[in-house]
């Protein structure tokens, strides 16, 4: 099932069902990595497109067919083995 992302108000909000709205979030390190994680790159590093991904698996799920009006959180953390900025993603999901 192909999955519409629209990132405002779609034209034709009255003609859309909300299925639901959904939230994932996820993490990329942000400090100078280390000569081990620059070779051999870090699997926990995520990016718009994995929060997105994780959105459209969402929509599938849930029967919608159209993600839209997404908003963008952010936040920071410094923990012993580095900075990690956070990233919150929220979308309603609808039917066309």
């Amino acid at each position: 099932m192909n999955i519409k992302v629209i990132t405002g108000t779609p034209t034709n909000i009255e003609n859309i069902q909300i299925v639901d709205v959904c939230t994932t979030t996820y993490t990329t390190q942000l400090n100078q990595k280390s000569l081990l994680q620059k070779v051999f790159g870090n699997k926990n590093d995520q990016s718009f497109t994995d929060g997105i991904e994780q959105l459209i698996s969402i929509a599938q799920s849930s029967g919608g067919n159209i993600i839209f009006d997404i908003k963008v959180s952010t936040a920071t953390a410094e923990f012993r083995n580095g900075i990690y900025l956070y990233t919150t993603l929220v979308a309603t999901i609808g039917k066309e």
